[in-house]
C-alpha cells in the first residue's frame, strides 16, 4: 500500500480504538504505537496466560498506566520459554504473575476444573495444588456417557481412568533428542484397542522432539492420521479424550539408567498428565523413571490405587 493508504489505516485504527469499550491485543502487539493515541484512561487490564510472559513483556501494556490491573495464569504450569542457560539461571523465565505470588502477593485460587474426570485429577491436585482442586459436576455427568472408553478400560486397565504400563525398553539417543520403539510398540498395541473411528478423540505426548518424529513417521506409513502427536510444550492449553503418555527414558545400549532431570520437572509434568478428560495411559519404564522425585510420587500414587500393569 502506498503511503496515503497506510495513513488512512492508521486513522481508521486510532478511530476504532476510541469507540471501542474492549480491546483485544497479544501482549507484544499492545506496545504498538497505535496505543499510543488513546485519548481514554484504561479502567481495566487483564493479561492472560500471564505466567507465560516474561517479566518484562508486561511492561508494554502496562506503560499505558491502567486503573486496575488483574493477572491470569497458571504458575504451576509451563513458564515463558527461553532458550539460554544463562537466562533459566538468572530467573528471567519468571514472569510477574509468579514473582508477586513467591513474594507474598495475595491472589485468588480458582479451585474448580472442568476437564479431567476424578481419578485423572487425583494426583495433580494433590501433588501440584495442595489438594484444593474440584471437579465440577458437570464434568463428573459427562464421564459417564463415554461407553467405548469404559469398555476398553474394563478390559483392559482394570476399569482404571489414570494406568501406568510399565516397559522394559531401549533408549536411543538421536543427536540431542531421545526415541524408545519399545514404547513406540506399546503405543500401537493399546491404539488397537480402540475403534479406527474414535482415533480423533485420542493425543500421545513425549517429552522428546525426536520421539514425536518417530511416531509420527510410523503413523503415516499407517495412514493413521486423526491422531494428535506433540511434545509438552505443544501441548499445553489442549485436551483429548485419551492421552497417551510416552516418557521413553529406560536402559540405554549400555545398560544403564539415563538421566531422567528434564522428564523430572515439575511444571512439565503437569501440563503432561493434565491434558486427558478420560483416560490417562501412562508408558515407561517404572525403575528408571521413578528415579526422577515427581514421577516416584506418581508411580506410588498408581500402585496405591491398583493401576500399574507390567508387560
Amino acid at each position: 500500500p502506498g503511503q496515503d493508504e497506510r495513513e488512512i489505516f492508521k486513522d481508521l485504527l486510532k478511530e476504532l480504538l476510541e469507540i471501542s469499550n474492549i480491546v483485544f491485543t497479544t501482549i507484544n502487539s499492545s506496545g504498538n504505537f497505535i496505543f499510543d493515541s488513546l485519548k481514554h484512561n484504561i479502567s481495566h487490564l487483564i493479561i492472560d496466560e500471564s505466567s507465560q510472559c516474561y517479566e518484562i513483556q508486561c511492561l508494554l501494556p502496562l506503560r499505558l498506566l491502567p486503573d486496575k490491573v488483574i493477572l491470569i495464569g497458571d504458575p504451576s504450569q509451563l513458564p515463558a520459554t527461553t532458550f539460554s542457560d544463562f537466562s533459566l539461571r538468572t530467573k528471567f523465565n519468571i514472569g510477574l504473575f509468579e514473582r508477586m505470588i513467591d513474594n507474598g502477593y495475595p491472589y485468588i485460587m480458582l479451585d474448580t476444573q472442568y476437564r479431567m474426570n476424578n481419578e485423572i485429577c487425583s494426583f495433580p491436585s494433590s501433588q501440584f495444588y495442595e489438594a484444593k482442586l474440584k471437579t465440577h459436576y458437570l464434568t463428573i455427568e459427562k464421564d459417564k456417557h463415554y461407553k467405548w472408553i469404559d469398555e476398553v478400560k474394563s478390559h483392559y486397565f482394570n476399569s482404571k481412568s489414570s494406568v501406568f504400563v510399565n516397559v522394559n525398553g531401549i533408549t536411543k539417543n538421536e543427536n540431542t533428542s531421545f526415541c524408545n520403539y519399545y514404547e513406540i510398540d506399546m503405543i500401537l498395541k493399546i491404539l488397537s484397542f480402540f475403534p479406527v473411528s474414535n482415533y480423533c478423540n485420542i493425543g500421545i505426548i513425549s517429552p522428546y522432539k525426536h520421539q514425536c518424529v518417530e511416531i509420527r513417521r510410523i503413523f503415516q506409513t499407517m495412514n493413521i492420521n486423526d491422531i494428535v502427536v506433540n511434545t509438552v510444550d505443544g501441548f499445553q492449553g489442549k485436551e483429548k479424550e485419551i492421552i497417551i503418555i510416552s516418557l521413553v527414558k529406560s536402559l540405554n545400549n549400555a545398560n544403564t539408567k539415563e538421566n531422567v532431570s528434564f522428564i523430572n520437572d515439575s511444571k512439565r509434568m503437569n501440563v503432561t498428565i493434565t491434558r486427558a478428560k478420560h483416560l490417562l495411559i501412562t508408558i515407561g519404564n517404572r525403575n528408571v523413571v521413578s528415579s526422577a522425585n515427581n514421577w516416584n510420587d506418581f508411580i506410588y500414587h498408581i500402585e496405591e490405587n491398583n493401576s500399574l500393569i507390567n508387560e
